[in-house]
């Protein structure tokens, strides 16, 4: 029987992104009504060269806090709403946990390294100091499973005969 793992940001974190979209969205449309005067493009949308853009990024923001990582016996798949992708246990060469910092904020994040020296960021499990409700208690734990499940796989797996060559 397989057994699958799926890690999502926490209800927190997903808050946490979605009210940060808002205020994104609100702030950008009093400062484009400002730049204008209130004034539409004369196009049969009514939508301006910067609007499209922007509407698409947060689309796409609001999207990836939807994504999720899915460990499983045969390896792992990064799901997000517009792709997937599937690594293998033996196509993991390490799995790093490091941090990324932003305007005095950070972000400690789960990334895998493949074979042939592609790093692939998780969508989760994730943790940040940003806001005290964005720190996932469990981040530590949910780390140690997928590598515990990584190195358990590996270690299970046949050898080749070529490796020994």
């Amino acid at each position: 029987m397989a057994v699958t793992s799926t890690y999502r940001l926490t209800r927190a974190q997903q808050k946490n992104r979605f009210t940060i979209l808002g205020v994104m969205a609100v702030v950008m449309a009093v400062g484009w009504t400002a730049i204008t005067g209130g004034h539409r493009p004369s196009n049969p949308w009514g939508l301006g060269l910067f609007e499209v853009p922007f509407a698409l990024f947060l689309l796409l923001v609001a999207l990836d806090a939807l994504s999720r990582s899915v460990v499983g016996d045969a390896g792992i798949t990064l799901r997000r709403p517009w792709w997937r992708s599937r690594y293998s246990w033996q196509e993991i060469a390490d799995i790093e946990v490091f941090t990324e910092s932003a305007r005095g904020s950070s972000t400690t994040r789960v990334r895998i390294r493949t074979v042939q020296g592609k790093r692939r960021k998780l969508p989760a499990p994730m943790t940040s100091g940003m806001y005290r409700s964005s720190v996932d208690p469990e981040f530590a734990a949910k780390v140690q499973q997928i590598r515990d499940r990584w190195q358990a796989a590996v270690a299970a797996s046949p050898v080749s005969e070529d490796a020994d060559r």
